[in-house]
């Protein structure tokens, strides 16, 4: 118990970088050097969809899947590409739920919500299924969607949608797998009434996930749905 404790006090009190460890004596940013701050790879807004933020040739308002055919939710804003830097914060709130990393990428998803000026009612974690929240301890969408919410003074609805239905994990299966595995795999406890409701994660690949999640609470009856996730890949 004292051990945990003490440990979890060290990462609170970060004093090296998450990415390089060297001193952070002399940093502006919270858990990176300026260097390694530096040197992530944000994403450029003006040159991403603007409904699935994939990456864009500048001037092009829209990727070519979405024009053929749109998500459910309205738009999506990722904070950074799926490159190394960025998968190893992600993992480090995965696999440790360490602090430091857990507050700096929160920071950088209120950022980035601040920035694209969004009506927002409320923000919601990607849900997991019980028996696998229960096989990792944690929800990481659920501490990132937590963070965030605090951060922009926004109600955090932790109970507003759920996972019905235990899926084969997303990351063996490719698009058309992706989307069937999900289907109907959500629900909400309760109706909604036209609200706005930003969506948390980790990372966008296929968007399947949030998808099938826009559709749900669409159908529940919110108004706007937003994907906003920490990275985002290219599938």
């Amino acid at each position: 118990m004292v051990y945990k404790l003490a440990s979890r006090l060290s990462r609170t009190l970060q004093r090296d970088c998450l990415l390089c460890h060297c001193s952070l004596d002399n940093s502006p940013v919270f858990g990176l050097c300026t260097s390694c701050f530096s040197e992530l790879p944000h994403l450029d807004l003006q040159h991403c969809c603007q409904r699935c933020a994939i990456p864009v040739a500048g001037g092009t308002a829209l990727c070519g899947r979405c024009l053929r055919s749109p998500p459910a939710f309205d738009a999506a804003i990722s904070c950074l590409h799926y490159t190394d830097a960025a998968t190893t914060l992600i993992r480090m709130i995965k696999k440790r739920h360490d602090t430091p990393a857990l507050r700096l990428v929160s920071e950088l998803l209120a950022g980035r919500l601040q920035h694209a000026g969004l009506a927002i009612d409320c923000i919601i974690a990607v849900p997991m299924h019980w028996q696998r929240n229960l096989l990792h301890g944690n929800n990481h969408s659920m501490l990132l969607a937590d963070r965030t919410a605090r951060r922009l003074a926004l109600p955090h609805e932790r109970k507003l949608l759920y996972k019905q239905r235990h899926t084969q994990p997303q990351r063996d299966l490719n698009a058309r797998q992706r989307k069937r595995n999900l289907k109907d795999a959500f629900a909400c406890h309760h109706p909604l009434t036209g609200e706005s409701i930003a969506v948390i994660d980790d990372v966008i690949t296929t968007a399947s996930t949030m998808d099938e999640i826009a559709r749900t609470l669409k159908r529940a009856g919110a108004g706007k749905v937003y994907a906003i996730t920490a990275t985002r890949t290219v599938f």
